[in-house]
């Protein structure tokens, strides 16, 4: 409930949003969060990987910076996993790297186009 909670946060636009804000909202924590559940579910990373502030995997709090490197950490991980269950045949978790999953299209026609 509250990893919904995180992406619906992020899709709430401010009137006139501050720059830190901005630089927060450019995260994409909603691909972040499936990835995390990726992680998760192969076992070879904890729950204090995930949850607990100062680890590899915690994206949900700290500065706009360290919540960028936690998701480059994620992002690595996932693409270390040699066929992640969520991607579709032929999608590479490395071909859309710190996009959303709603800007992802792994589409037979983009596939066709080289991704």
């Amino acid at each position: 409930m509250l990893l919904l909670f995180e992406i619906a946060r992020r899709l709430v636009k401010s009137k006139s949003p501050t720059n830190k804000q901005m630089a927060f909202d450019d995260l994409p924590i909603g691909s972040a969060i499936v990835r995390l559940l990726t992680l998760l579910e192969f076992g070879k990373y904890s729950f204090n990987d995930v949850f607990l502030r100062g680890h590899q995997f915690h994206c949900f709090s700290g500065t706009p910076e360290e919540r960028r490197t936690a998701i480059h950490n994620i992002n690595m991980a996932i693409a270390a996993i040699p066929k992640p269950p969520l991607w579709p045949m032929g999608c590479s978790p490395k071909m859309h790297y710190l996009n959303e999953p709603q800007q992802v299209n792994c589409s037979e026609e983009r596939l066709a186009q080289g991704g």
